[in-house]
């Protein structure tokens, strides 16, 4: 059985209105103080303001001028 929260969830996703920015930082987050792993996580934090910085954006945050899309942030990680 499904819980309202999952399909909650997928419903978001569906309709391009999550943001994985906070999951992602918090990764980094995690990486940084609980792992010791800074270097990997400045790469995620580099990768997160490269996006940002080149304008794109999902949809809860988008605005004229910025181009929605969910999850270059990963791909930007590869090249950092």
């Amino acid at each position: 059985m499904q819980t309202t929260a999952y399909l909650l969830s997928i419903s978001i996703y569906i309709q391009d209105k999550a943001n994985p920015f906070a999951t992602v930082l918090s990764a980094a987050m995690l990486l940084k103080y609980g792992l010791g792993e800074v270097e990997a996580a400045e790469r995620i934090e580099r990768a997160v303001l490269e996006t940002l910085n080149r304008g794109f954006r999902t949809a809860d945050i988008y605005s004229d001028g910025t181009v929605s899309i969910y999850l270059l942030i990963f791909i930007s990680v590869e090249k950092t």
